[in-house]
């Protein structure tokens, strides 16, 4: 994913429990996405709740060469 930039716990988490240190989530502090919200490359900015779960929802739906694209249904 390019451009992402991992959330990282607070010094010294490493809890029982943590989704990011003992569940290994990913989540982009730039673009607020997680997991399957992540687009190819990071848009840089905050992107809306309702985008990324269409990004989630729609595979068709990505942030890529700088720009947003959308593919039909048949392509994705």
């Amino acid at each position: 994913m390019s451009g992402h930039t991992a959330y990282e716990c607070p010094t010294g988490c490493n809890q029982w429990g943590c989704i990011y240190c003992d569940g290994g989530l990913f989540s982009c502090t730039v673009c607020d996405a997680a997991e399957g919200e992540l687009t190819t490359e990071c848009p840089r900015k905050p992107v809306p709740n309702w985008l990324r779960k269409l990004v989630y929802n729609y595979k068709g739906v990505d942030f890529i060469d700088g720009a947003w694209s959308i593919k039909p249904p048949e392509e994705c």
